[in-house]
């Protein structure tokens, strides 16, 4: 574990430069850093990116929690506390604590309710570093396998919830609501390199514009990696860019508007 640990840090001294907070025009776009334990060093390729939400797939197996895509290629050094817990304190340390507004989005593969009690328990040495109990730090938002939206209040304040279906959720429970997240494959296939049709950008646009009505940040999963796709989701007014390559996303988010980005 220490040296998995010493290793990433070393790296990341070598790449990170500056943490960027992402603006574009008058809209704010953050980059969301899907299956962020697939890039070449998870977490700090991300965080040296500026991406305002990083992405870990987890398994609760025999009490440990692991990160990976599939239960069958979980490695024991890879764990959601080596990986993604423990760099916070060295990015705190390292870059101060107006680096650490971003959030960290938990995606529970295994067993709604017994993963959620593992990851509670393992946060609450973590507490110091999390919203709201550091207002500039971490925020923490469960995604994938939840408990029914009825029991979100029986979670501490430091857990917040991805919401996948806003005609599901009680009005009561919007406020353990962090973000609204859908599949982008429910209104287009579009690959992203030709022009969208106007049938499928129409089912889009009043998509964003209904979930607007509540307030929240809104992601669509499963977009095309493209150019083209990025430049869209700004038009829509979509709040991240869901991406398998957080720093190329920043490269274009620089290059769009410069001034914002020296």
């Amino acid at each position: 574990m220490t040296n998995y640990y010493q290793h990433t840090t070393w790296v990341a001294l070598l790449f990170f430069q500056c943490v960027i907070t992402v603006g574009i025009a008058q809209k704010n776009i953050g980059i969301h850093s899907h299956n962020d334990y697939e890039q070449r060093i998870p977490f700090w390729d991300a965080f040296s990116a500026g991406a305002k939400s990083i992405e870990a797939d987890v398994f609760l197996i025999e009490g440990e929690l692991f990160v990976a895509h599939e239960e069958e290629n979980i490695l024991p050094e890879r764990t959601l506390e080596t990986v993604y817990l423990l760099p916070l304190k060295r990015a705190e340390q390292m870059y101060g604590r107006g680096s650490m507004d971003f959030q960290l989005m938990i995606d529970v593969k295994s067993e709604a309710y017994t993963s959620l009690k593992a990851i509670v328990e393992l946060l609450e040495k973590y507490k110091s570093y999390l919203k709201p109990y550091n207002k500039t730090g971490v925020s923490i938002v469960i995604s994938g396998n939840r408990p029914q939206e009825k029991d979100y209040s029986n979670y501490p304040d430091f857990i917040l919830f991805d919401c996948q279906d806003i005609s599901g959720m009680p009005e009561q429970m919007w406020s353990k609501v962090a973000m609204i997240s859908t599949s982008f494959r429910n209104f287009s296939k579009w690959n992203g390199t030709e022009d969208i049709s106007e049938k499928d950008e129409k089912k889009v646009n009043e998509f964003v514009e209904n979930a607007r009505n509540f307030s929240r940040p809104i992601r669509f999963w499963a977009t095309p990696d493209t150019e083209n796709a990025w430049d869209k989701l700004i038009s829509w007014g979509v709040n991240y860019i869901n991406t398998d390559n957080p720093e190329e996303v920043q490269a274009y988010l620089k290059k769009k508007v410069p001034s914002q980005h020296k």
